[in-house]
């Protein structure tokens, strides 16, 4: 059961204790920008401490991830430390180019030797907008596999904008059409 720790205009802060972990989440909105949620998962004796962020922009947005979150599935201390030691190993990144058009690109890649299931599109405007479809085992890692991309790719500079979408995805699915019929050949 979620125990109410405190309710205020700015913070929301939550509290479940485990059998051997104390989960909390807790929201703060930022001086006139937008809240900045923490799930925060620890031990008594403080020997794993763990935290995941999430940023929304409206109190609503806000009490309908809190709400996912409290009936979201916990992690266990060993899920904690597995996702602990991944974040501190670095990544490798091997990167295939798809195609190229006038002012867009798409690239797949891989992340430590890994299936080539990831992709990045880059568009040129009048800044530079980049899509990220990641699988969502690499979720806790965004963001050296971001940084290693834009490294990779040249896709910022000092004088140049860059605004980059990280998405999801748990599946994919393969299509065959013969003769004005869709099958589906494989989920995977």
């Amino acid at each position: 059961m979620w125990k109410t720790v405190l309710e205020a205009e700015d913070v929301l802060i939550y509290e479940k204790a485990l059998a051997k972990l104390l989960v909390r989440i807790e929201a703060r909105k930022e001086n006139g920008g937008p809240w900045i949620l923490y799930k925060k998962y620890s031990t008594p004796n403080n020997t794993i401490n763990y935290t995941e962020d999430f940023s929304c922009k409206t109190l609503e947005e806000v009490n309908e991830l809190i709400e996912c979150l409290q009936n979201s599935r916990m992690k266990t201390i060993q899920e904690i430390t597995e996702l602990k030691l991944a974040k501190n190993k670095d990544i490798e990144i091997n990167i295939k180019r798809n195609f190229r058009d006038y002012n867009c690109e798409g690239w797949m890649f891989s992340i430590n030797d890994g299936e080539f299931c990831n992709k990045i599109f880059v568009r040129e405007k009048e800044c530079i907008e980049a899509d990220v479809i990641l699988n969502d085992l690499y979720r806790p890692l965004e963001g050296k596999i971001v940084h290693k991309l834009v490294d990779i790719l040249g896709i910022s500079d000092e004088l140049t904008k860059t605004k980059i979408v990280v998405h999801y995805c748990s599946s994919k699915s393969k299509y065959f059409v013969e003769e004005g019929y869709l099958e589906e050949t494989q989920k995977v």
